[in-house]
């Protein structure tokens, strides 16, 4: 049985004089398909092959609930570039079977489409070098996320599926190697004000003059502020841009530790974190320390499109969507570097021992027996030639901790986690043969 379709949704109607299905199903439940199957780049053109398929027959009836014949498909593209656009068919007598619409909402739509069996392959050339990025229209779905381009594929029984993809999604390429970027940023970002993860205060320090300390303290605005938020399950990741050779001298630690540290080629890199504060008015702290006296410059990559200079270029990631911001750090002569078990292993701030747990009620009794054993010297001393000093001779902790006019009844609990750690520096590696 067909489950009945959604509602259909807010969405921009079809141009006049193509198909116009109104509710929205996963491609998985048709026997609709659109790839992106070509990209070839020559120095006349730059042309786009788009393969769309139906399996419209008795073996899907019995796997899908639509089993669909397609009427057309529209790909959403920036309207800038349209002039420039020409159209191929499979089929020369298609030749003109487009409608092209202008605008805010600018697409171009193929107005037929394959039914029964069968597969067609359409085309859209532009001018030499014209990239995916520089064809498709961002943002042009509500549920396309970070992908750069939307696809929509139509059926004549009054529903149609969305298909999102980017560049690394094409079948068969030519594709040159791409230039490196400045730094990882997301194809599509929206400014970091309008998010509600933001950074709110960036700091540095360099507090030994051999080391610079960098904090970024993150919040998470309430939603009735107007800021964008990610749906309560999704995990939004916090990246800042570094200089590649940054990393190899980078040691993290107090509040977070990164998830993940990566040198994605010469020109990337960058320090993420795969957690920020999921609930509205929480704050977090993310903090790294490098070697050397550092400015901002030093450390953070410049030169990114709209970055002031001498900031820090910072970006939030999530599911459907990708915040872009520019930092600057204020010299924060309180911030110090915390070295210990939370540090990610590459500090050069010095050594920790591992944490020696000793429960409080022993350091306690253990001061008690030494106030005794003072009390019961002097004593001594002050009894000298009467004899006395037999009561030095008795065994110190039996005597203090049974008298029940001294100390009452006291015991020795066993070391637990949670109780007192004390820190005690390394010790020196043995000679060899010692």
């Amino acid at each position: 049985t067909r489950p009945p379709p959604p509602p259909p949704p807010v969405f921009p109607p079809a141009p006049p004089g193509t198909c116009d299905p109104q509710y929205p199903v996963a491609m998985a439940d048709t026997s609709m398909t659109v790839a992106y199957y070509e990209y070839v780049n020559t120095a006349s053109s730059t042309d786009f092959s788009f393969l769309v398929t139906d399996h419209n027959n008795a073996a899907c009836k019995n796997q899908k609930p639509y089993c669909v014949d397609v009427c057309g498909w529209t790909l959403f593209v920036n309207d800038d570039i349209i002039p420039s656009l020409t159209y191929s068919h499979d089929d020369t007598s298609n030749a003109g079977k487009q409608v092209v619409k202008r605008g805010d909402q600018a697409s171009v739509t193929f107005t037929y489409g394959p039914s029964g069996t069968q597969s067609i392959t359409y085309g859209i050339s532009a001018p030499a070098g014209t990239t995916l990025r520089q064809l498709c229209r961002a943002n042009a779905h509500p549920d396309q996320g970070n992908k750069r381009c939307a696809a929509m594929v139509k059926s004549s029984a009054n529903v149609y599926s969305m298909y999102f993809f980017n560049e690394d999604d094409v079948a068969l390429s030519n594709y040159p190697p791409p230039p490196p970027k400045p730094s990882v940023l997301c194809d599509v970002s929206k400014p970091m004000d309008s998010s509600c993860i933001i950074v709110e205060t960036g700091r540095f320090n360099t507090p030994d003059l051999k080391s610079t300390v960098v904090d970024f303290l993150v919040g998470n605005k309430p939603t009735s502020t107007g800021c964008i938020a990610e749906a309560a399950d999704v995990i939004v990741t916090f990246k800042v841009m570094l200089k590649p050779d940054i990393i190899s001298e980078l040691s993290t630690g107090k509040s977070l530790i990164p998830r993940e540290t990566a040198v994605f080629n010469s020109a990337q890199s960058n320090v993420m974190w795969t957690w920020t504060p999921p609930n509205a008015n929480m704050q977090a702290h993310y903090t790294f320390n490098v070697a050397g006296v550092k400015s901002t410059a030093d450390i953070c990559v410049q030169g990114n499109p709209g970055q002031p200079a001498d900031t820090c270029a910072v970006q939030f990631e999530g599911k459907q969507n990708c915040f872009l911001g520019f930092v600057r750090l204020v010299k924060d002569t309180s911030l110090t570097w915390e070295v210990g078990a939370e540090d990610g292993g590459k500090s050069r701030a010095g050594i920790i021992a591992p944490a020696v747990a000793v429960p409080i009620a022993a350091v306690a009794a253990l001061a008690l027996l030494a106030f005794l054993f003072m009390r019961r010297k002097k004593k001594q001393q002050a009894e000298g030639s009467a004899g006395s000093a037999g009561a030095l001779a008795a065994p110190l902790v039996g005597a203090s901790l049974n008298s029940e006019g001294d100390l009452g009844r006291a015991s020795m609990a066993s070391a637990a986690a949670s109780d007192v750690q004390i820190r005690l520096p390394a010790s020196p590696a043995p000679a060899p043969g010692q």
